[in-house]
């Protein structure tokens, strides 16, 4: 061929893509001016910035066409499709709006060598820009799990000691069925206490009791949140007691004391509170509460009898801790319950062949 021949043949391709734009940008706007607009307006379908697309196709057909610039066009001043799947693939510009000048960009690519749409382009990708639109799906990339949901265990947390650590265990569930452990903080998974001050939470949700005290904690992962409910309650504990529990050969006239791991409020400190008998009988003593509050001293009015078995019972259902919380006396980490002690008096009767007495 000539190269005269050649010529012509390269000008008659660009002759037909210059008529070829044209036409297509004619009819956009003919639809734009002459065509009334769908009596159902038109419907973006909501999404988000996860979706992988690739912008231009927006018929989703695989291949930037100008198919995809009449879409654009329908879309807008036709009401045909009705709805947009994608609208960032739509958004050939990137201008964050769906409009005309998407069409015209397509067209313009296609035939006068106009840029190409913005990334993602030539390979499927996310959308980079903050704008309002976003993309519900695109069936022509392959997506990623996205998470549909998450689950916080346990949901409600009784701490019963200061200092006391609690792990949660966090797992989401994602749109493809994949059920997966999320609790550390590179899995997205984030956590806030409400009360620092009554429980802190760890970067990895664990749990720590600092105060008495109620608060939630609440676990939030790509938009999805879980509420635990945290109730911190450590009540007053019987430390000790003396003489101590099954002591042998204690003196008659001997003092018993009770010993509490915090204060106890003394005005709830009654006859009943805190009951000494002895071979059955309530023995009468006076009771001193200390400047602590922390133990109380019961000195008996008389001497116990020789032998004899002596019963301490704490009543944390009749005694309660200076924070307004009934004793916890039986140690079970739950206010209330009973403590019992008992020890043996020392015997004072004539040891058989002897002169010693004890």
């Amino acid at each position: 061929m000539s190269r005269a021949a050649a010529c012509g043949v390269v000008s008659r391709s660009r002759v037909r893509s210059a008529r070829s734009f044209a036409l297509a940008l004619a009819l956009g706007l003919v639809s734009m001016v002459l065509v009334p607009p769908a009596l159902v307006p038109p419907v973006l379908v909501a999404g988000d910035s996860g979706v992988r697309f690739r912008r231009g196709d927006t018929n989703v057909d695989d291949r930037v066409d100008v198919s995809d610039a009449i879409h654009v066009f329908g879309f807008l001043f036709l009401g045909t499709p009705t709805e947009l799947d994608c609208a960032d693939a739509a958004d050939a510009n990137d201008s964050g709006r769906l409009d005309i000048s998407d069409g015209i960009s397509v067209l313009g690519f296609l035939f006068a060598g106009g840029p190409p749409p913005a990334a993602p382009f030539s390979e499927c990708g996310r959308d980079e820009s903050a704008d309002g639109l976003g993309c519900a799906r695109f069936a022509r990339c392959p997506q990623e799990p996205r998470l549909a949901s998450i689950t916080v265990e346990p949901r409600a947390i009784r701490l019963r000691a200061l200092g006391e650590m609690r792990a949660l265990l966090v797992t989401g569930t994602f749109d493809d069925g994949a059920v997966v452990d999320i609790v550390a903080p590179e899995s997205g998974t984030s956590y806030e206490s409400s009360d620092p001050g009554v429980v802190t939470v760890s970067d990895s949700g664990v749990l720590t009791a600092i105060a008495d005290g109620t608060a939630v904690v609440v676990v939030a992962n790509a938009g999805f949140e879980a509420i635990v409910d945290v109730v911190v309650l450590d009540p007053v504990g019987v430390e000790s007691v003396a003489p101590m529990p099954g002591e042998d050969l204690v003196s008659p006239v001997r003092d018993i004391i009770v010993r509490f791991d915090d204060p106890i409020d003394p005005r709830s400190l009654r006859e009943d509170s805190i009951v000494i008998s002895a071979e059955g009988e309530v023995v009468a003593a006076d009771r001193f509460v200390s400047p602590t509050a922390r133990f109380v001293t019961f000195v008996p009015l008389a001497a116990f009898s020789p032998s004899s078995r002596v019963r301490i019972v704490v009543d944390g259902d009749r005694l309660v801790g200076n924070d307004g919380v009934a004793v916890d006396a039986d140690g079970d980490g739950e206010p209330g319950g009973r403590f019992t002690s008992e020890f043996t008096t020392l015997p004072l009767t004539r040891i058989p062949g002897t002169h010693v007495h004890g």
